[in-house]
């Protein structure tokens, strides 16, 4: 089996956020997901996208509880155990995906 080709990766911090949020593509959120052994399916990219426009407008990460209220507007049966499926680490792992800086409420 071959290796997957290498990555040109912009910079990091030392727990791999990117320092750049705007340097983030979607190739790079499939490489940074894949390193997390998530295989990224439409809602995953929902919660990216959700993320990524809100960090845009606001300049912070939005909160897990307000991240599942985005979920149910999609399915009024999704929970905080729907988003923890998606992304068991949760809001610290969605935004390493999603290339955005460490949420200032996680240690």
């Amino acid at each position: 089996m071959s290796q997957p080709a290498r990555m040109n990766l912009p910079q990091t911090t030392k727990e791999g956020f990117l320092t750049d949020w705007q340097e983030w593509t979607k190739a790079l959120a499939g490489f940074f997901a894949s390193q997390q052994n998530i295989d990224l399916q439409p809602l995953h990219w929902a919660v990216i996208e959700f993320v990524r426009d809100f960090f845009a407008r606001y300049q912070y990460s939005p909160t897990q509880r307000f991240i599942v209220k985005y979920l149910q507007s999609i399915d009024p049966n999704a929970s905080s155990l729907t988003l923890k499926n998606l992304f068991p680490e949760g809001p610290r792992q969605i935004c390493l995906i999603a290339g955005l800086p460490k949420p200032a409420r996680c240690v």
